[in-house]
């Protein structure tokens, strides 16, 4: 509906965007003592992508805040402060910063859309997906440093105890979702 997905110049730097931002998480999966000047690397490529598309350093800083928060959440692991300590929303929200900084670039892009579908009403899909993504990956995860709350809650909490604290927070979600379209 935008056509932003005919303009070729857009697309190429969000698809930029998000590699760089998957480099930096490729990077903080990978490693358990990670070394500061490739993180900086790794953060100055993304604010580099961001920036090509003509935001300022300020607006830049503030576009990647969430995912700046994302990384403490995993850096956390390292020092036995697990996301299990996380609130659902708070995690669950914080995970898909990367996703919903792509859509917002789309939106400020396209301020339009918010007539159709309002940016925020993405939110509900978002913590559901990131869920299910975390659920999806357990196997792949055990073979990384993945902030992984599923994966950790099993793991520190068992199965039962995990399975029981995640159906109850699906169906808080769902709950709401359902009211908020019903408004």
């Amino acid at each position: 509906r935008s056509g932003l997905d005919k303009n070729s110049a857009f697309t190429a730097h969000l698809t930029e965007i998000q590699y760089q931002i998957y480099m930096l998480d490729a990077y903080l999966e990978g490693e358990w003592a990670l070394d500061q000047e490739k993180l900086n690397a790794c953060w100055g490529a993304i604010k580099g992508a961001l920036s090509s598309l003509g935001y300022s350093p300020d607006r830049v800083l503030k576009l990647l805040h969430e995912i700046r928060d994302y990384e403490r959440i995993e850096r956390n692991c390292r020092k036995g402060k697990w996301p299990t300590k996380v609130s659902f929303k708070k995690f669950y929200t914080t995970k898909s910063c990367d996703v919903r900084l792509i859509r917002h670039l789309i939106y400020d892009a396209k301020p339009e859309l918010n007539k159709t579908w309002k940016e925020n009403a993405w939110v509900y899909y978002d913590r559901i997906t990131e869920i299910n993504d975390d659920i999806a990956d357990v196997r792949e995860d055990l073979l990384t440093y993945n902030g992984n709350k599923f994966l950790i809650s099993c793991l520190r909490k068992g199965e039962k105890k995990t399975m029981t604290k995640y159906k109850a927070y699906l169906e808080k979600v769902s709950s709401k979702a359902k009211k908020y379209f019903r408004a």
